[in-house]
């Protein structure tokens, strides 16, 4: 029913919803103003809503169409307290208490399979990530730009052997005028290869395969470090926010033991 699926979307995600004039608006949990569903997905609108309860089509299908089931990441405890200041019902409460139960376990499982239970240790391995982070960032920054240099100098390389022939040509013809007219885009850009190569100081040119195996293998190591860059931010990326959890929960209970001052009179 549709409230069934109202509870189900308080209780499993702190999703409030309301009708109004016949439509549909929801409220994330981070969130204290309504969406309406048009702006949402068009899955979310009433008529939708009410035909998917009555194909007893799951309610996961119905917010997240999606057949992969994604591993559950580490998330960031909510500020139960400012929210409910902000005007969140008790509902939302409730579900916040749950998501924030299940999301403190999640921390304590990651950093005891860690091995980061202490502080230090969690902010010596977030220092080692950064710097693993960093320096495979600028080790595939640094080859990217090298690849983008010898993609150009390949480009200038097989147009200038290509028109060679042509701009030798333009030395013998007996109407130089008239050929360079004729062959004006050709010569153009062999004259632009040219040029390059001046620029950067090449007198003797590279071998063509020499370049493509350079390239080639920049890709592969390029790739490697890349892999070892996205490694190190997702880990550094659930880390920082088991820390952020952590602090979060040791400001809570430092302030539900705080006991009010006196006033002295």
């Amino acid at each position: 029913t549709f409230e069934e699926f109202s509870a189900l979307l308080m209780q499993e995600h702190g999703i409030a919803v309301k009708e109004s004039r016949g439509r549909l608006s929801y409220c994330p949990p981070d969130r204290t103003k309504f969406i309406t569903a048009k702006k949402l997905s068009k899955k979310l609108e009433k008529e939708q809503v009410l035909t998917a309860l009555s194909q007893n089509i799951q309610l996961t299908a119905i917010i997240q169409p999606s057949s992969e089931k994604k591993p559950d990441k580490i998330r960031k405890l909510v500020d139960i307290q400012a929210n409910v200041a902000a005007g969140k019902g008790i509902g939302y409460e409730r579900w916040a208490k749950k998501f924030n139960l299940k999301r403190w376990s999640q921390t304590l499982c990651l950093l005891q399979e860690k091995k980061l239970l202490s502080e230090d240790a969690l902010h010596q391995r977030i220092a080692e990530l950064q710097t693993q982070h960093d320096d495979a960032l600028a080790v595939v920054k640094d080859m990217d730009a090298r690849m983008v240099s010898l993609k150009e100098l390949r480009g200038h390389l097989v147009v200038y052997r290509q028109y060679k022939p042509l701009a030798q040509k333009l030395q013998t013809v007996r109407n130089p005028a008239k050929f360079k007219e004729q062959h004006r885009a050709e010569l153009a850009v062999y004259e632009a290869a040219c040029a390059y190569f001046k620029a950067n100081g090449l007198r003797t040119l590279p071998d063509l395969k020499k370049l493509d195996a350079e390239y080639q293998t920049l890709s592969s190591e390029k790739n490697r470090f890349y892999t070892r860059y996205k490694k190190a931010q997702i880990e550094l990326r659930e880390l920082r926010t088991a820390q952020q959890n952590v602090e979060a929960f040791f400001r809570k209970e430092e302030r539900s033991h705080a006991v009010p001052q006196q006033e002295v009179k």
